[in-house]
């Protein structure tokens, strides 16, 4: 019988969710496919980050909701370098 790691099962469950969000976003970057990406927002989500200050020229670093994110993601993917670097192959270290 294999061994079962300390890890509950919902934090399991949660870490395989968050690997395979992460994998299919990268997916979508590569192919830099919108409607691929934006399928993995909620309708009402929230993006916090520098970027949008920068692309967006907002005032602050927010987009709110997927159509203004759909915006944002699509400027960062038409910037995307064409040859793309990878620090890990994984999120979480440890894992397969």
């Amino acid at each position: 019988m294999a061994e079962r790691s300390n890890i509950p099962l919902a934090e399991e469950k949660a870490a395989e969710a968050t690997e395979r969000i992460y994998h299919e976003w990268d997916a979508a970057l590569g192919a830099k496919d919108l409607d691929s990406a934006m399928a993995l927002y909620a309708p009402d989500c929230v993006l916090e980050s520098p970027l949008v200050r920068h692309l967006l020229g907002a005032e602050l670093g927010i987009v709110e909701g997927r159509e203004k994110l759909r915006e944002f993601v699509r400027i960062v993917f038409e910037r995307q370098p064409a040859a793309r670097q990878r620090y890990r192959k994984r999120l979480f270290h440890g894992r397969a």
